[in-house]
């Protein structure tokens, strides 16, 4: 699977009502199955063989999934502690 992450929406017209240009680093916007506010920060799997061709598409998908479905590493989460030692003490990962 390919993702992308997504910095900046452009603000392109769509071509579907439900759908937004993405810019994920190609060389060309990609078409995501979302309409989406100009800004927004999300992750975009492309679809199979598109990032390559002359319309790229993908869709819109959790942050979490190029870690859960492929194990790769996507950046950081940031959590609130009451204290130091529940920064460790309440961890959702084994240290």
């Amino acid at each position: 699977m390919v993702f992308a992450f997504l910095g900046n929406r452009t603000n392109f017209a769509n071509v579907l009502a439900e759908s937004s240009w993405a810019y994920v680093g190609l060389q060309k916007e990609v078409l995501v199955d979302k309409r989406l506010e100009p800004g927004l920060r999300v992750t975009v799997q492309l679809d199979k063989g598109s990032a390559n061709s002359k319309r790229p598409r993908g869709r819109v998908v959790s942050p979490r999934a190029p870690r859960t479905e492929d194990g790769l590493y996507w950046g950081y989460t940031v959590r609130l502690a009451d204290s130091l030692s529940a920064v460790f003490s309440k961890c959702p990962f084994k240290v």
